[in-house]
């Protein structure tokens, strides 16, 4: 990483942007794009004590228990996490903890349930820039959203954001760190990468954590259309009709899965409801094997810019 500044209770402060919010953080965070320190950041991540549920209280190893504004998320093998009002998310991690598995929940799941917090539709999603536009995957876990969006940077278009999707009132999509997470196999299918140059994500699993400096963007890119990841014999795109496109939004949508209906925001099915009034959504066939990826990324490639000669003409 780039230089750092400031101290805080013997910690060193680090100064990133991350979906166009500026954070000051005593925890480094993997992927994060570093600036200039500010006087009043808007979110600020801090080491703190908290208590760590019972044991009788998880399910699956997760808790979350949550408010409109407030939000406690723990791990029964990472830790806990609070997530208070859109700005503060305070980290209280089990010790010995890697840095980088403290990393990724907090630009994860921390900073979905925040941008939720700050009135963003957030979309579990993984997104690429193609032509001044963004084109969108969401899916069950598994389907290759990010393996489809590493694809297409491979090819050259610009990463957006892995995993967590930011979309604001204009639907204009916010640049998310430079990080995406693959598994050995797609990372060299995608990007013809080495996979030892990646850190593993976590102890003995081999999913890597791939920063792509110089290949993602740093500013918002207006959403062009959003592909739900389903099985086929061949690449084929039909769109959904807006029933079935809010289904898959709300299925998507990032913060209700953490934080339940009592944290999720009142106004997400109005938010979901006018999204799919404005954006298209397509489902994507495909076969989900690696050797098919660089024909997916230029159907995809080929079925966006279609959609943007429609729009000009």
């Amino acid at each position: 990483m780039t230089e750092t500044h400031g101290h805080v209770s013997g910690h060193t402060m680090h100064h990133y942007s991350v979906y166009g919010l500026s954070i000051t953080s005593d925890i480094e965070l993997l992927g994060a794009r570093e600036i200039e320190p500010t006087q009043s950041p808007d979110v600020v991540v801090k080491r703190s004590k908290i208590e760590l549920p019972s044991a009788e209280s998880f399910e699956e190893g997760r808790y979350a228990s949550a408010t409109i504004h407030e939000a406690l998320l723990a791990w029964i093998k990472v830790g806990c996490i609070k997530v208070v009002r859109g700005r503060e998310i305070h980290v209280s991690p089990l010790p010995d903890l890697p840095g980088s598995l403290i990393s990724l929940f907090v630009t994860g799941a921390a900073m979905g349930v925040l941008l939720h917090q700050r009135g963003f539709l957030v979309l579990h999603a993984s997104a690429v820039q193609i032509d001044g536009k963004v084109a969108a995957f969401i899916g069950f876990k598994g389907m290759g959203k990010s393996t489809t969006a590493a694809a297409l940077v491979g090819q050259g278009a610009s990463l957006v954001s892995d995993d967590v999707l930011a979309i604001d009132v204009d639907f204009f999509v916010r640049p998310g760190s430079d990080l995406v997470k693959l598994w050995p196999g797609a990372l060299n299918a995608a990007l013809e990468d080495n996979t030892e140059d990646s850190p593993t994500l976590y102890p003995g699993i081999e999913k890597r954590a791939k920063v792509l400096t110089g290949s993602v963007v740093a500013e918002s890119f207006p959403l062009e259309a959003v592909y739900v990841l389903d099985s086929g014999d061949g690449v084929s795109s039909e769109k959904v009709s807006q029933a079935e496109a809010f289904l898959e939004v709300m299925r998507h949508t990032y913060a209700p899965r953490f934080v339940g209906t009592d944290g999720t925001p009142p106004e997400l099915f109005a938010q979901s409801t006018r999204f799919v009034s404005n954006v298209p959504v397509f489902r994507l066939h495909r076969k989900p094997d690696l050797s098919e990826l660089t024909s997916v990324a230029g159907a995809v490639e080929r079925h966006v810019s279609d959609l943007l000669a429609q729009n000009e003409s």
